[in-house]
């Protein structure tokens, strides 16, 4: 990051909201098919589709953790960088 520019919390709200759009689907997908296996109701093509929709899951998780974790240090290093301390 270049010296005085402060990591912006738009792009970050910006890029939240674009895994949530791919995440909520998503999970909620995950959660009904979960609820069906639970009550009995077994459908072998809908398990199939669960076990390839849960690793993308977790990997826009992932993804979403990373990006949340290079914010901070940016943040941080903003912060430590401008406050005239050397921590």
């Amino acid at each position: 990051m270049r010296p005085g520019v402060k990591p912006g919390t738009g792009r970050l709200a910006v890029g939240l909201g674009v895994y949530l759009v791919l995440a909520v689907p998503m999970f909620a997908y995950l959660w009904s098919t979960l609820n069906e296996l639970l009550s009995g109701e077994i459908r072998p093509v809908r398990l199939g589709i669960a076990a390839i929709v849960l690793p993308l899951f977790i990997g826009v998780l992932y993804l979403m953790v990373r990006s949340i974790h290079r914010w901070e240090a940016r943040r941080q290093a903003a912060v430590s960088g401008g406050s005239g301390e050397g921590g």
